[in-house]
């Protein structure tokens, strides 16, 4: 089952345009891939060394501020930290 839930993973992964593939984190001082995941709203993280993970649909840690947003982060690896926190889970205020 597991080998099933990867095969299309990947599948999905390879199927998108070349053009909405993102940076990958890893190679980012982490001030880097703040800057990336505001300007383009995604971004890509190696996961134990073997699979690029999208990191996307989350709110800015710069726009935090005007949102209902969770303590934790989303978190990714850079060159310069290993927890590097570029965006929040959040809702529009009010809800």
């Amino acid at each position: 089952m597991r080998s099933i839930a990867f095969a299309l993973f990947t599948a999905i992964i390879i199927a998108q345009p070349v053009a909405t593939m993102a940076q990958v984190s890893n190679a980012m001082t982490c001030q880097q891939a703040i800057n990336y995941y505001e300007r383009n709203g995604r971004i890509e993280t190696n996961a134990n060394g073997n699979a690029t993970v999208p990191i996307y649909g989350y709110t800015p840690a710069s726009q935090r501020g005007r949102m209902g947003c969770s303590s934790s982060g989303i978190q990714v690896r850079t060159s310069d930290k290993r927890r590097c926190t570029i965006a929040y889970k959040c809702l529009p205020r009010g809800r």
